[in-house]
């Protein structure tokens, strides 16, 4: 994970047609709500993806730096932490329902995946380093801070983005095991 530079992976969000106006209050709310409460917070996954295919985002999910207690100390009544095998933050922001995640790393000893290599358990946290060597495909691992006005591109997401490619993380064999649905 020190091979990444955030220098390097810095991109301007307005250049690649992104612009925070677009957004939804909801997933703008709990960005911005995280950041001042003194978290990192960024709009991860197929809401940014889709953007930038210019595709209409079905939903924003939104990774950071606090763990759920956290999340939930932040949002209060308005969060509920669910999960077993992940711990997620369900955010109520008005109508909308935010999935915040908090950033992983991965998890060391046995007992966190079954026999045939599926997670099991995966509540160890992270940095935004250790996370985005967790994420499946490139092009869904691209960190957006609307309000700082950049994306972070780690693995080359973007190139993958512009050529239409689709290229999972890291080992193929271990990214399938883990959840067998990515193979759809």
């Amino acid at each position: 994970t020190e091979n990444f530079d955030r220098k390097l992976a810095r991109r301007d969000a307005r250049q690649l047609g992104l612009n925070k106006g677009y957004l939804p209050s909801s997933i703008k709310e709990v960005i911005l709500t995280l950041t001042q409460a003194g978290f990192e917070a960024y709009i991860v996954g197929g809401g940014v993806r889709d953007a930038l295919l210019g595709l209409e985002p079905k939903d924003f999910d939104a990774v950071t730096n606090a763990t759920p207690t956290q999340i939930k100390e932040v949002f209060g009544k308005r969060c509920r932490i669910i999960g077993k095998r992940f711990l997620l933050c369900h955010v109520y922001s008005g109508r909308d329902l935010i999935e915040v995640a908090t950033f992983r790393a991965t998890p060391t000893g046995g007992n966190h995946t079954n026999e045939d290599g599926m997670i099991l358990r995966d509540n160890v946290w992270g940095d935004i380093f250790a996370d985005v060597v967790r994420r499946d495909f490139s092009i869904n691992a691209l960190y957006y801070q609307p309000f700082e006005g950049f994306v972070y591109d780690f693995c080359d997401g973007l190139t993958d983005i512009k050529n239409r490619t689709l290229r999972l993380l890291g080992d193929t064999k271990t990214r399938v095991e883990e959840d067998p649905v990515r193979l759809l």
